[in-house]
């Protein structure tokens, strides 16, 4: 009986492995690239003319509203957008917050002012809208954190 408990648990085990092992894998893969974006909105990410990427981007409908909408951008600064209200409102107020790699990251101030003073056109009839971080709101991480 504890050898038919053992060869059980083994054999669980072991498909757990492989299960984690398929999440690890796919998990670090870049998957945006596998999924079929033709056609959907995207806002494009920009910093000092370059297109930026691993950027958060959130979606409200009012400013400091919950988010409606989000997506991350890609290393083209393109963050598409799968799913978008309904209508859709007449006006978009965006929110951004850096995923980086851990070289470098958003300047919480300068992304918070950004986010005072931008708006966006319903995605639907104006894809492609570009958001243009402003200068010195990328930083280093091994460079003195900015107040």
């Amino acid at each position: 009986m504890a050898q038919l408990n053992n060869s059980r648990h083994t054999t669980l085990l072991r498909h757990a492995c492989g299960l984690l092992a398929c999440v690890l894998a796919s998990g670090c893969s870049d998957t945006n690239s596998r999924v079929d974006v033709s056609g959907l909105p995207f806002i494009q990410v920009m910093y000092q003319g370059q297109p930026i990427g691993d950027v958060q981007v959130r979606l409200h409908q009012t400013q400091g509203g919950p988010v409606i909408a989000q997506s991350v951008s890609r290393q083209d600064g393109h963050a598409y957008f799968s799913q978008v209200l309904s209508p859709e409102p007449s006006r978009y107020f965006v929110t951004l917050e850096s995923l980086s790699d851990g070289s470098w990251m958003l300047d919480s101030q300068a992304c918070q002012k950004l986010s005072q003073n931008i708006s966006l056109d319903p995605l639907k009839s104006s894809p492609g809208q570009r958001i243009e971080i402003p200068d010195g709101a990328v930083y280093a991480i091994s460079s003195p954190k900015r107040r």
